[in-house]
């Protein structure tokens, strides 16, 4: 399963100039826990719900000093964590995983060869994808044991064949070994 089938592939990406307030209010209208600040479409920086978090305990903490420099003055800029770890959409299901997984990352940029942003991958979408496999292996298993079953068995005569025979026999000697 490659990145490209699990990604969202229209995620919140503003520029860095756009007032933080929109930033916040396209967070809460998309019900998103990131935005991708880009710069000539390629990601530069992202904001989650932490950074935002931290702006407004911020405020808070000090608000002789912030009085005056409401939350619309601040910037995408001012508050975005730099440098994403961005990955290519041809990277393996298994690989972001092992990315997010090592490096903690709850939001990964997915970007195209020219560098340009095409999707998001978030922990939420690992996740989703992680059942989905599971399921599938649970599905493959089951289908490992019928045909074992299967195996064994005549389709025409609905009775055990000659693997089944030989399965039988070396049960059968297995016992008269252990019995004498």
């Amino acid at each position: 399963m490659l990145v490209k089938e699990v990604m969202d592939c229209e995620p919140i990406a503003f520029d860095l100039d756009t007032p933080l307030e929109f930033a916040v209010q396209a967070m809460i209208k998309g019900a998103s826990s990131c935005i991708i600040v880009t710069q000539n479409e390629a990601p530069c920086g992202i904001i989650t719900e932490r950074d935002i978090t931290q702006v407004f305990a911020s405020m808070v903490s000090h608000p002789e000093s912030t009085r005056q420099q409401a939350l619309p003055k601040y910037s995408v800029r001012d508050v975005m964590t730099t440098n994403p770890v961005c990955i290519q959409s041809e990277l393996t299901f298994s690989e972001a995983l092992s990315l997010s997984r090592s490096r903690r990352l709850r939001h990964l940029p997915v970007v195209d060869c020219s560098g340009k942003l095409i999707g998001i991958v978030s922990q939420t979408n690992l996740l989703d994808a992680y059942v989905q496999v599971m399921d599938e292996q649970s599905r493959l298993e089951d289908s490992i044991e019928e045909l074992k079953l299967l195996s064994l068995e005549d389709p025409l005569m609905k009775i055990g064949n000659r693997r089944a025979m030989e399965v039988d026999l070396n049960h059968t000697e297995a016992e008269a070994i252990r019995h004498g």
